[in-house]
């Protein structure tokens, strides 16, 4: 028999499969597309009743900016609501042709993303949903490297160019996956 190379979205999808233990729920975002966008979502991962899921497609372009490797995004929230993952591939799809999705970007939604939460925009920054370990993969062609995004309230967009998303997102701590926070004022 002749052995067949696996095609990037196998290669990872195996990835994060070994990661998360198993195949996600599937959303085609723009299939018709000719770089289509996928989101793999997970229930329960990391803990109860929150929801993980990645992007695929997204590092299908190509920007100039991208040497070392290309991005796909992480989505860690603890919400059930398919809102969330859902709005992370319309980011990707709407936003891949000119957003470099690098850390410190914040992606505006326009309008409240879960009707369990006001939050309408996401902050890029590194991943610490998962080990460092998992965070890059090979493909075929390219080097793929996560980033997480984060949800936020629009409001918070000022503090986190004041403060920066590194301290932002260390003094939220376990919060930056409560979709239902408070919003944060000042930077204090």
């Amino acid at each position: 028999t002749i052995m067949q190379t696996p095609n990037n979205i196998e290669i990872y999808l195996k990835h994060i499969e070994d990661i998360c233990g198993g195949e996600g729920e599937f959303f085609n975002i723009s299939e018709n597309d000719h770089l289509p966008v996928t989101i793999v979502s997970y229930a329960d991962i990391p803990q109860q009743g929150s929801t993980t899921s990645f992007s695929f497609g997204l590092s299908s372009i190509v920007h100039p900016e991208w040497v070392n490797s290309r991005p796909e995004l992480v989505l860690s929230v603890d919400s059930a609501d398919t809102a969330w993952p859902l709005a992370m591939g319309e980011l990707i799809r709407n936003g891949r042709e000119r957003d470099l999705f690098s850390y410190g970007t914040i992606l505006h939604f326009g309008q409240p993303v879960s009707d369990e939460s006001p939050m309408s925009s996401f902050l890029v920054f590194a991943c610490t949903v998962l080990d460092e370990s998992d965070i890059s993969v090979e493909l075929n062609d390219r080097k793929v490297h996560l980033s997480q995004i984060y949800p936020i309230h629009e409001s918070e967009a000022s503090i986190i160019r004041e403060v920066g998303p590194e301290k932002f997102i260390q003094d939220l701590g376990a919060e930056v996956f409560n979709v239902k926070r408070a919003a944060r004022v000042g930077s204090n």
